[in-house]
């Protein structure tokens, strides 16, 4: 979403959003609407090879099936395979479930060896990927990495939370031999693989948590957060939906991603404004095929029930697919543009008439629409651009005043409500002339590992009488803080005096150029009003029309 996008809309006094004022085409790039004919491209081939399963889920609503869980057979796949290659030179081969594709291993393999054969002889273009738990042994870890093309893993976040919800089928604990394949992963080609979590009851408030265990694990990709939203798979299982609590916890995790620079979405794609004709592939006629090789255009249909189910049309018979035409004509006519309800909504482009499986588990018709469901993505996705407006309106950063005591207090990180104090996320004055950086750095570090996964961010402010430079000191605290995942922040440019190299700094550690820069620390919402916390140069707790007056008062320079 570009920037600016948010003027006559959002009002800044009363800080709310006027969704009223926003059109269908507010979300459109250039006014350029989504071309239909895009539909006519084949969408991903999805192969559910096993409805066998080595993990044992709470939130899981397919466990039924893993009590007498299939595997594939090869004439299945390759009788698919075979079919979208007919549609395109080009196709993506999806290595899916009801339970864990890898213990179809030997299936997994033939396939990639007939893609390849396919390749050779027809000029097939293919990509692979598989959606896995990650519960297997090196063998299995090498050869997945070496031969597929994405590896989208499952992991609820640090031990104490994924063992207890994705533990072992039978159970036992999973997350020392999960953790141990993604680092594997991420050591080879960390562009290999994208982490997902289940945001369930026991994580809802603990998704900043989930973050900081990836970045430390040395992720840097999108994670995927799916929450667990009721539905009637989801009365199945052993988890109470989280509608309530997501979304405000999610945009803190939000904030902490801008900060440690790794992509973040959910599964709802309420921060999604891709535009679009359909929700998903299923007006692309995607296929999903069943272990049994029954078709369907859409992968939460496949725990449903698929007697007399819209989404299946097709069935693998006598060595062949056979595909119901008809009934995939009518799957491929559910676009936004046949549905009333959508032509004025601000959401047209971008929800796209919403999900079909959805609609059609809450009013038992394909072509129609949910009210409530509509009115609760419009208030999520509202929820979201407030969020959104707030940030480029008044681009809020950390804010510090004193307390009555005169003890400096940072009260808030950024637009929303990550947690910022002196316990949580201390403010340090560094005097190079009197602290010992080994002792802080150990000092740091031991605060830092106590708090767990819970994320912590230092803002540090180097401060000097001297005038003996001590460059090579700063450069390696700063790098070893780097080094170990420590976030911090420079809230002021270091003294020249201390330090030569001010270009690596700037680069590097993000310090402020100037003390016009340092002043985005000390912002609160509303331009008219600055709070400035007290600093050792001299600045004191008052308040200033805008933040330029306050810098040119100190003449852009820190003393």
């Amino acid at each position: 979403m570009p920037r600016n996008r948010f003027k006559g809309i959002y009002d800044e006094k009363s800080d709310s959003l006027n969704i009223a004022q926003i059109k269908p085409d507010f979300f459109l790039k250039e006014e350029k609407h989504p071309r239909k004919k895009e539909l006519d491209k084949p969408g991903a081939v999805v192969l559910f090879v096993s409805s066998a399963c080595n993990g044992g889920c709470l939130y899981c609503y397919a466990a039924e099936s893993h009590k007498n869980g299939k595997l594939m057979d090869f004439p299945i796949a390759k009788a698919t395979i075979d079919e979208a290659a007919k549609k395109s030179k080009k196709i993506n081969i999806v290595f899916f479930g009801e339970g864990e594709p890898t213990l179809a291993f030997p299936l997994i393999k033939k396939i990639v060896e007939y893609l390849r054969y396919k390749q050779r002889n027809t000029g097939l273009e293919f990509g692979t990927y598989l959606l896995t738990n990650g519960l297997f042994d090196k063998r299995k870890a090498r050869w997945i990495f070496e031969n597929i093309d994405k590896i989208s893993v499952s992991c609820d976040g640090p031990a104490d939370i994924h063992n207890i919800t994705r533990g072992r089928s039978g159970g036992g604990r999973s997350h020392a031999l999960l953790e141990k394949n993604i680092k594997y992963f991420l050591s080879g080609n960390p562009e290999k693989i994208r982490l997902k979590s289940v945001i369930n009851p026991l994580s809802v408030k603990r998704q900043t948590e989930i973050l900081e265990y990836f970045y430390r694990l040395g992720y840097r990709g999108e994670v995927l957060f799916a929450p667990f939203f009721e539905s009637k798979q989801s009365k199945k299982n052993k988890l109470k939906p989280i509608d309530k609590d997501f979304l405000d916890n999610f945009l803190m995790a939000e904030e902490l991603s801008d900060y440690l620079d790794i992509g973040i979405s959910f599964i709802t794609r309420a921060n999604d404004f891709s535009v679009k004709f359909g929700a998903c592939g299923l007006s692309r006629s995607n296929f999903y095929v069943t272990p049994e090789g029954e078709i369907s255009c859409c992968s939460r249909s496949i725990s449903g029930e698929r007697k007399n189910s819209p989404f299946f049309y097709g069935v693998f018979r006598n060595s062949e697919l056979r595909i119901n035409r008809e009934k995939e004509k009518a799957l491929r006519q559910r676009t936004v543009d046949h549905f009333k309800e959508c032509e004025k909504c601000f959401l047209k482009w971008v929800c796209a008439a919403g999900c079909a499986f959805e609609h059609f588990e809450s009013t038992g018709n394909l072509m129609k629409i949910d009210k409530t469901l509509c009115d609760k993505r419009k208030q999520e996705v509202a929820k979201y651009l407030l969020f959104r407006a707030r940030r480029e309106s008044n681009d809020l950063k950390p804010f510090f005043i004193t307390d009555d005591r005169g003890k400096e207090k940072a009260l808030s990180l950024w637009s929303g409500g990550l947690a910022v104090g002196e316990e949580d996320n201390p403010i340090i004055v560094i005097d190079p002339d009197k602290d010992d950086f080994r002792k802080l750095f150990k000092k740091i570090k031991n605060h830092r590992d106590r708090r767990g996964f819970k994320p912590t961010i230092f803002f540090l402010r180097f401060v000097s009488e001297s005038k003996h430079k001590k460059h090579r000191e700063i450069i390696d605290f700063l790098s070893g803080l780097k080094k170990e995942k420590i976030h911090f922040k420079l809230t002021r440019p270091i003294p020249e005096k201390l330090i030569n190299d001010r270009e690596k700094l700037i680069e590097e550690f993000g310090m402020p150029e100037t003390a016009a820069d340092s002043l985005d620390f000390f912002s609160v919402r509303g331009k008219d009003r600055i709070f400035f916390g007290k600093t050792d140069s001299g600045m004191s707790l008052k308040t200033a029309k805008t933040r330029k007056s306050l810098a040119d008062s100190h003449n852009g320079k820190i003393r």
